[in-house]
């Protein structure tokens, strides 16, 4: 059985760079070839040992070594950094405009609920009024003869 393949696709796992389809049929045929389960708990180890490791130190004149480069050696460097940065820039690709679009939809609701808070605590509430209508009973006295209004001119 030909495995190089699947130990491609081991190296990608490790990396987290391999798409769920890729993984199903990695674990299908892990489960079936002993030498490349044995393969990934090694690279599993590796990385584990790779991450305990202290981080390099970098000297303070690193810096100025770089700046007296000559720039036609400075060209070849960046062809040999210009892959890795491609593949940071690939990797945010998605993120960061996720991101950016989630934060602006936050700061807008947010903004939104303080516009409304504010108009809340800052708007008059209405007096309840409260008004009786009283109705008397009408009653005709004997020999009572009611005022009568003035004529309208």
């Amino acid at each position: 059985m030909n495995c190089t393949p699947y130990r491609e696709d081991v190296s990608r796992y490790v990396d987290r760079e391999l798409d769920e389809g890729r993984i199903a049929l990695l674990f299908a045929h892990l489960a079936g070839c002993t030498g490349c389960r044995e393969f990934l708990g090694s690279m599993m180890e590796l990385r584990s040992a790779l991450h305990r490791l202290p981080a390099p130190s970098v000297p303070a004149t690193l810096d100025r070594r770089i700046r007296a480069i000559r720039p036609d050696r400075r060209k070849l460097i960046q062809l040999l950094i210009d892959p890795v940065h491609a593949w940071w820039n690939r990797r945010l690709l998605i993120p960061v405009p996720a991101l950016a679009g989630t934060a602006l939809l936050l700061l807008s609701a947010a903004l939104v609920s303080f516009s409304l808070w504010q108009s809340a605590l800052h708007s008059p509430v209405p007096k309840l009024q409260v008004l009786y209508i009283m109705s008397l009973p009408t009653v005709d006295v004997e020999g009572f003869a009611p005022a009568q209004p003035p004529p309208i001119q």
